[in-house]
């Protein structure tokens, strides 16, 4: 397990290697070499000129930070909305399934210039700096001028030096705190652009729904989980085969297990929110952290929802001393035996029995809701977001979109072991005539072959794309 700056899970796999473009090197951690016989991506630009890179997190486990030696970056848009630039930006931390546009004003001498991805790795975990990362565990590309006639370039140590007297910019940082060598601008600080109009109604939310990441699942060997519910694929797809879908006994009871907090629980998770209209909000608090939140042995979480943008409105982060290191989980929720409001025992988690009453029930401390989560701020939107350890984010979306939507954690082992839900929209507006069912006896999908070209995704561990458009 290697850990970030403030001491929290970073990677519980070893990293390998990590590619731009499909071009990269494999470092070889036990000679301590890298092997060089591999291509790097070159991009090339002309003086002068202003160019747009859009950095797509097609990884699959670590988050990596993305900077140009010597050069700026002006961000422009998330997951593909505008946002209100972000000027003279050294970092921006890309986490799996993210995606951001960036402008590059090629304005330094004509030459070659590294382009390194990074992931949030660090020597040591004694807060000394954001940028200490572990060598080599990056992905590399360069940036080369169309004025010089020389590719070649020369190995560093580091492309940025962040100091309090001239503190980096990053944005999107899963931690808060970095000293005052790191000024971060986090997604619930983006803005949307002047020119998109935001409904009102997304000020004043219908339905809250709390949704804890953890890995709650089993009492024995910890798995990936919301509110302690191991997500399992159901045979046959809501969309087309309701009836099967619904009768199935996959199916959990109501919105998670009627089941003992200290018992396994794995079944086909469904959040239905079918009882909000068309044009309601609905507010997703998701939080990540166990019942006691006195440990950093957890990690951020990128969280993406199909079928929607959804509206950023706040990140809580966990409480930190004065080194930096995690100290405290963010106590603005809290987790209660709902019958008698005492501290919930072991998982923080909420737990539904089968009359869909809560045995277990997250919610806002004493009921009152944290400072500034009711403002009226030009939130970005984004469909990936990132949910700090110890922490929590709060988003919002418009009901307007019918179907069965899949929301899951994008860390691929995690969404693989059952961190997912699937949310239920608008039911009745979903048709029912003439849609093609799976093949197979009965339209099961057990009876479906998985080809060997869609397995392969799953091992693809540290990707980088970057495309220059």
């Amino acid at each position: 397990v290697t850990r970030s700056a403030d001491g929290t899970v970073v990677g519980p796999l070893p990293f390998w290697s990590g590619i731009i473009n499909n071009k990269g090197r494999h470092y070889d951690e036990m000679n301590q070499t890298n092997i060089r016989n591999n291509d790097l991506c070159y991009f090339n630009v002309s003086e002068g000129d202003r160019y747009r890179f859009r950095l797509i997190g097609a990884q699959a486990l670590f988050a990596f930070r993305f900077s140009i030696q010597d050069h700026k970056m002006t961000v422009v848009s998330t997951d593909g909305s505008p946002i209100v630039p972000i000027e003279d930006v050294d970092y921006v931390i890309v986490n799996t399934g993210e995606r951001y546009d960036v402008i590059v004003h090629a304005n330094q001498t004509s030459g070659n210039y590294w382009i390194w991805a990074e992931t949030l790795e660090v020597e040591t975990n004694i807060g000394q700096g954001f940028y200490n990362s572990i060598s080599k565990h990056r992905a590399e590309a360069i940036l080369h001028y169309d004025e010089s006639d020389d590719a070649s370039i020369d190995d560093v140590d580091e492309i940025k030096t962040c100091t309090s007297s001239s503190p980096c910019k990053a944005i999107n940082c899963p931690i808060r705190y970095y000293g005052d060598i790191i000024q971060c601008t986090n997604a619930d600080e983006f803005e949307s652009v002047p020119d998109h109009v935001i409904p009102q109604s997304i000020y004043s939310p219908n339905d809250t729904v709390f949704l804890n990441f953890g890995f709650d699942g089993e009492s024995t060997t910890s798995g990936s989980s919301i509110n302690g519910v191991n997500f399992r694929f159901p045979a046959n797809p809501p969309l087309t085969e309701y009836a099967e879908f619904q009768n199935s006994s996959d199916m959990c009871p109501t919105r998670g297990c009627d089941h003992d907090v200290a018992t396994h629980c794995a079944c086909t998770h469904v959040i239905d929110i079918s009882s909000q209209p068309r044009g309601s909000v609905v507010e997703l608090v998701l939080t990540n952290r166990a019942t006691d939140g006195s440990t950093p042995n957890g990690a951020p979480h990128p969280i993406h929802l199909h079928g929607h943008y959804f509206y950023v409105v706040k990140i809580g982060y966990p409480e930190n001393d004065t080194s930096g290191l995690f100290s405290a989980a963010n106590d603005d929720v809290e987790c209660v035996i709902t019958a008698t409001n005492v501290p919930c025992p072991r998982n923080f988690i909420a737990v539904e029995n089968q009359n869909g009453g809560f045995k277990q029930s997250l919610r806002w401390r004493d009921l009152i809701r944290p400072a500034g989560i009711d403002t009226q701020n030009r939130f970005a939107r984004k469909d990936t977001v990132i949910v700090p350890y110890g922490g929590y984010t709060v988003i919002r979306f418009v009901v307007d979109n019918p179907g069965w939507w899949f929301l899951h954690c994008h860390i691929e082992i995690h969404q693989l072991e059952g961190m997912a839900v699937v949310i239920k929209e608008l039911p009745k507006e979903i048709p029912t005539n003439n849609l093609i069912t799976c093949p197979g006896a009965g339209g099961s999908l057990s009876n479906l072959r998985v080809s060997p070209l869609i397995m392969i995704v799953g091992v693809i561990i540290t990707t980088l794309c970057v495309y220059l458009a």
